[in-house]
């Protein structure tokens, strides 16, 4: 009996350890063309736990950034995103991006050096 129960918590902290894995937080990237709320571009970005996002076109001109999303089934309350300037994930950053509150990073544009998004509590 006691080998039965050693076996199912083996099997359900190794599932709990790839809970996640190749998992992404999608976000939707605005940016703002003349000025607060004026010529609006929307695109869509996943951006994967644990890493950096950087190098994509679409951080040159960013206004604000939202939380719509995310795969794995990963709950989209548990997940916490941060824009920074520098491209290695580092140094200043905006305030937490959640599926409740978006960073509002300028009524014109930006540019974004990276993203990088976390989950758990």
């Amino acid at each position: 009996m006691q080998f039965a129960t050693l076996i199912a918590s083996t099997l359900a902290l190794a599932g709990s350890a790839f809970a996640g894995e190749g998992a992404s937080a999608i976000l939707n990237i605005e940016s703002s063309h003349g000025g607060a709320g004026t010529g609006l571009r929307n695109q869509t970005i996943n951006v994967g736990f644990g890493g950096v996002y950087n190098g994509d076109p679409v951080l040159k001109e960013v206004s604000t950034i939202y939380l719509t999303g995310t795969t794995g089934d990963i709950p989209i309350d548990d997940v916490m995103c941060f824009s920074y300037k520098n491209t290695d994930g580092t140094g200043d950053h905006s305030t937490a991006i959640t599926s409740k509150t978006p960073a509002r990073l300028s009524t014109n544009t930006v540019v974004v050096g990276s993203i990088v998004c976390k989950w758990g509590k």
